[in-house]
């Protein structure tokens, strides 16, 4: 009985937490059905963290891949596949710095072609995950990394970066399922790595993953302020 409304406490402020943003409302507003995915997805994090099973895992499993698959079809970075023309004059400006400084080691077809086809979309694909992330664009609009064309919005309340922080402290310290947060970790990295920067959601991936943390933060600062 207390384990279950122990389950009810976190789903209960998980809830709280995930519509007492900016965040999920702009998704709602955008596509409802997108924002309910999000919100479905939330919760389901929340009950295979509190309690795992392989049943439950595979349901969320699955569902994630949806989420995922929905939301690269959405939201996919033509700069995979595409350079841009801004890209390419960075491309060219690079050219001559690499073959001045390393000579023959770049100047031959391997280097070039390589240098030429496979970079700018590998480093298109590594900014949009390192874009992703940083905490200042999920607290503090991106400040000071704001982005040009790009609409830079507060996702969550400044003040939650603290219970964010401390969930984090608190799930890869004593919390035994750290391994399942970093593989949704390493999963929503890579899959928001496929998302472009401009895309109206954000990398919405994330949004489960953060609200998770700082369920975890105030049930921890709960049970201090008890004590």
């Amino acid at each position: 009985m207390n384990n279950f409304l122990h389950h009810k406490k976190i789903i209960l402020i998980s809830l709280t937490v995930a519509f007492a943003n900016f965040w999920i409302w702009r998704v709602i507003k955008e596509e409802l059905l997108f924002g309910l995915m999000t919100i479905l997805l939330s919760v389901l994090l929340i009950l295979i963290d509190a309690k795992f099973d392989k049943k439950g895992f595979l349901i969320f499993s699955s569902f994630l891949l949806f989420v995922s698959y929905q939301l690269i079809t959405q939201g996919f970075d033509e700069n995979l596949k595409l350079v841009s023309a801004e890209d390419l004059r960075k491309l060219e400006g690079r050219h001559g710095y690499f073959a001045d400084s390393l000579g023959i080691l770049f100047q031959n077809k391997y280097t070039l072609r390589s240098y030429k086809d496979f970079y700018p979309h590998l480093n298109s694909y590594q900014e949009n995950i390192f874009n992703s992330l940083s905490p200042n664009l999920y607290f503090f609009s991106n400040h000071p990394r704001e982005r040009e064309r790009v609409e830079e919005f507060a996702k969550y309340p400044s003040i939650l970066v603290i219970p964010f922080l401390l969930g984090l402290i608190y799930i890869f310290v004593f919390h035994s399922s750290k391994y399942l947060i970093v593989g949704y970790l390493i999963f929503a990295s890579l899959v928001s790595g496929f998302i472009k920067q401009t895309f109206p959601f954000g990398p919405i991936l994330f949004f489960p993953l953060i609200n998770l943390l700082i369920t975890r933060g105030i049930l921890l600062l709960a049970s201090i302020f008890k004590k």
